[in-house]
């Protein structure tokens, strides 16, 4: 019977040893066998894991090891990594968590670079410097906290990071270090326009409902004829008499009609052509809109652009159409007028433009951070003399004369082209310029004296503002003068037939310094026709008007039929928007502030599901957040906004809805950022009581073997 008894005991000794030990031997063989190893120095990773665990041992984690991967979320280090080179985690544009051991000091250059899913991140106590563009172009990432012990942070090291919030104790240099990235980051041209960014981009914000969420089904036209041929262009097909490409993201949106040999064309005709695709979202967008605008944010951080041309037919580059691209040479048509805010912005391989003879307008940071002016401005390129001019375009400066004389021949000076230039006095034009773009000589504390042209000329916003000219005449040449083109005191005498203008620039809510707006301690939106209509702006400190009417048939029309191959719905209702401060400026762009608006809807609608779009800067539709709301027995639309434009609401189909209390939609309008909880402590917590009674009866079972044993 002893036997039996010490046999019985020894039996649940082994089970409850190898209860312990089984899931850990499972955990180290399932990870092992993906990681190549050099002795304690991690070379790469094959596996496919959401979750990574880097081996006990490993000392080193090499450049590349996780190059591109895409499949990983999250990463833990164990104490044993002292080091991550640089590179290693380039473009995981899923991770979203990092867990990092103790063992490790420092966070190397580019180490996490274009890691774009991260979003909070928390630095540990163990390391003491984060290095050269260590979390570049994470744009996704909101909060980081940074203990005391982090001694050294490259100033480049959040390059790109347009909305994140450092949280540090007051007195550390972190603290210190927060202070000037603050600074930068609001010169980050992004950082007043990433929602609208991410809002448009192809690429939705890794880990979130908005990236796993399937799409609304977009009814594609009937008449839809698809060419089967075997060309670069994909999928085409033919909307509203217009060929369109459809294709899949990952593929290079930059096409040739035809692929002769490269002796078969002239060497300036040897780029690629743009083409029109098919972006992303609920409601479909094109690259190119209306056949004759390249949109904003078309091509907005994408890597495989190299050299392309762009077709005659464009007359407007968008937007941040293709910033942060690796676009390497680009070759205006013939036609372009307009190069938007921003389009180029931080191409950091763009060497080589050749603009267009038709183009006017060049607006503010549209080439900023580029080769082909970083290079022109540093003197490290291969040009002469003291004017970067491209096409009659004069787009940068790098003279230090106190007397400028603008050569013959420019027909545009780009928008801040001698901004700042504190040497200059006297400003002479040629008779061939058309146009002064915004804050072209802005700043140029001691510029007195301006020698006009005899071309009709048109003078943009702050083109002259903050100079030290106190009197001008106007010559009769002189069409338009936009919003503070010259200092607020300075006496204008001669032409007065000329009009007045206000560039997007100014229309942008965040620039409020460049409006004559009246702060105050706590902002109000007043509402104007349309009766019983509310409206409240987030973080607003002065006081706005908005202004609602009917809106335009026309407008919507071609819109509706371009992205969804249908007329206007026949109940829907049209709203004109127009906000402006007390500068009377209508401002369009909210940036990071959000309009909600509360319109009165008709009895009709009250069991109906609403949608909502409005027009973007560009004329193509794009959806907006549509929730009912209700307060004594009238029904409401809560539309919110980050832009002002023209708004449709219409029905999609009946479907109950509970509508929120109209006191409750406002009291929530901006509700508090909250900080998302380690998913490893959440389950901790949802579980600790399972997970207690399984080690408290594996205990058990030792002890009991134990007593059994002994018997």
């Amino acid at each position: 019977m002893r036997k039996v008894i010490r046999s019985i005991g020894i039996l649940c000794i082994i089970i409850g040893l190898v209860s312990f030990s089984v899931p850990a031997i499972a955990v180290n063989a399932g990870v092992t066998s993906d990681f190549v190893k050099n002795g304690s120095v991690l070379m790469a990773y094959n596996g496919n894991e959401k979750v990574v665990s880097i081996p006990n041992g490993i000392e080193t984690i090499a450049k590349d090891a996780f190059l591109n991967n895409t499949t990983m979320e999250k990463v833990v280090f164990p104490a044993s990594v002292t080091r991550i080179e640089p590179f290693a985690f380039w473009g995981c544009s899923n991770l979203k968590e990092i867990s990092f051991g103790k063992g490790l000091k420092r966070i190397d250059d580019y180490a996490f670079a274009n890691a774009y899913g991260l979003q909070n991140l928390e630095i540990p106590e163990t390391i003491s410097e984060i290095g050269i563009y260590a979390f570049e172009d994470c744009h996704y990432l909101t909060d980081i906290t940074i203990p005391y012990t982090v001694l050294s942070i490259h100033e480049t090291a959040f390059e790109g990071c347009c909305r994140l919030v450092i949280h540090c104790d007051s007195g550390t240099y972190a603290d210190r270090y927060r202070e000037d990235f603050y600074i930068r980051q609001k010169d980050m041209c992004e950082y007043e326009d990433w929602d609208f960014l991410l809002h448009d981009s192809t690429d939705p914000v890794p880990g979130t409902d908005q990236a796993n969420d399937e799409q609304e089904d977009v009814t594609i036209p009937d008449d839809t004829v698809e060419d089967t041929r075997d060309t670069l262009m994909g999928q085409v097909s033919v909307v509203q008499n217009t060929a369109v490409v459809f294709i899949d993201n990952s593929s290079f949106p930059v096409y040739m009609k035809e692929n002769p040999t490269e002796e078969e064309i002239p060497e300036e005709n040897r780029y690629p052509l743009l083409e029109s695709e098919r972006l992303k979202g609920k409601i479909p967008k094109y690259s190119i809109a209306y056949e004759h605008i390249v949109a904003d944010g078309a091509y907005y951080r994408n890597s495989l652009l190299d050299k392309i041309s762009i077709p005659d037919t464009i007359t407007e580059i968008g937007e941040f159409a293709f910033a942060r691209s690796s676009l390497k040479e680009i070759q205006f048509g013939t036609n372009v007028e307009t190069v938007s805010y921003g389009a180029f912005y931080h191409c950091n391989d763009l060497s080589k433009v050749t603009l267009s003879e038709q183009t006017m307008v060049v607006e503010p940071k549209a080439f900023e951070y580029t080769p082909w002016v970083e290079n022109f401005r540093s003197g490290t390129d291969d040009s002469t003399g003291d004017f970067l001019i491209s096409a009659g375009v004069l787009v940068a400066y790098r003279g230090d004369t106190s007397a400028v004389d603008i050569p013959r021949g420019v027909r545009t000076i780009a928008a801040q082209c001698f901004k700042d230039h504190l040497e200059i006095q006297s400003l002479r034009l040629p008779s061939s310029l058309l146009c002064v773009g915004e804050e072209a000589f802005m700043g140029c504390e001691n510029l007195t004296s301006v020698f006009w042209g005899s071309n009709e000329l048109y003078v943009k916003d702050r083109a002259f503002r903050d100079t030290g000219i106190e009197a001008i005449k106007l010559p009769d040449s002189i069409r338009e003068i936009g919003y503070q083109a010259f200092p607020g005191e300075t006496r204008i005498t001669g032409n007065e037939a000329y009009s007045l203008s206000v560039e997007n620039t100014t229309r942008r809510l965040s620039n409020k310094e460049l409006r004559d707006t009246v702060e105050e301690k706590e902002g109000s939106v007043e509402v104007v026709g349309r009766p019983g209509s509310r409206a409240s702006l987030a973080g607003a400190t002065s006081a706005y008007v908005l202004s609602i009417e009917e809106g335009d048939v026309v407008s919507f029309e071609p819109a509706f039929q371009t992205a969804l191959n249908s007329s206007l719905p026949k109940d829907a209702i049209l709203y004109s928007l127009s906000l402006s401060d007390t500068s009377g400026v209508s401002i369009t762009k909210l940036g990071k502030q959000t309009l909600s608006i509360c319109l009165p809807i008709p009895e009709k609608w009250e069991s109906a599901r609403l949608r909502g779009v409005i027009l973007d800067r560009n004329g193509q539709l794009e959806e907006v957040k549509v929730q009912k709301c209700e307060e004594n027995n009238q029904y409401y639309a809560l539309v919110e906004l980050q832009f002002v434009s023209q708004l449709c609401l219409y029905s999609n189909g009946t479907l109950e809805e509970e509508a929120m209390s109209l006191t409750t939609v406002f009291e929530q309008l901006s509700p508090p950022k909250m900080l998302k909880k380690e998913e490893n402590l959440t389950w901790l917590r949802r579980n600790y009581g399972a997970m207690a009674i399984i080690f408290v009866s594996l205990g058990s079972a030792l002890v009991l073997g134990s007593w059994l044993v002994k018997k």
